[in-house]
């Protein structure tokens, strides 16, 4: 499999719109949501974001992200996305929350697209990987993001009998 390149941009999040719930306890599990918007560049998407995020932090603490949202084109289409996968600590912050304890993570997700435009039905059968920089602490919080289009290359050289 090699990896195209389809896009680069970022995730900003209303933090006004957050909610969060402990799910089990004590046990460290909780789901919450958010909303917010981005922007994306690419050489065959670019546009602006806007999309829900309904996670979940496992006791472990690794983040099991779930984007849902439309990704509105420089030349006016609707494609729509949604991606999931994990988010996972990499730098301790000096000053921890205890929902929170890091000041960076990471996160990789897989990525499906979903466009009616014609310009677009390409996206239909694009299946993708998404990494990320996250910024927890950042005001909003900020998530710096690139996709790549997988392309599998067993069936793109010729079998041999």
């Amino acid at each position: 499999m090699k990896l195209r390149p389809l896009f680069e941009g970022e995730l900003r999040y209303d933090e006004s719109t957050e909610a969060g719930v402990a799910a089990f306890g004590k046990s460290g599990d909780i789901a919450s949501y958010a909303q917010g918007d981005g922007l994306i560049t690419g050489e065959r998407l670019r546009g602006r974001l806007r999309w829900t995020n309904h996670p979940r932090r496992r006791a472990d603490g690794v983040g099991l992200p779930d984007f849902h949202g439309v990704i509105s084109t420089e030349d006016g289409a609707d494609i729509l996305f949604s991606s999931h996968g994990y988010n996972v600590g990499v730098r301790e912050s000096a000053k921890p929350h205890p929902l929170q304890p890091f000041q960076q993570r990471a996160a990789v997700m897989a990525l499906t697209l979903a466009a009616g435009d014609d310009r677009y039905r390409w996206v239909n059968q694009v299946f993708a990987v998404l990494e990320a920089d996250v910024r927890p602490f950042a005001n909003p919080e900020h998530w710096r993001i690139r996709a790549f289009e997988c392309v599998n290359e067993i069936t793109e050289e010729p079998r041999s009998p």
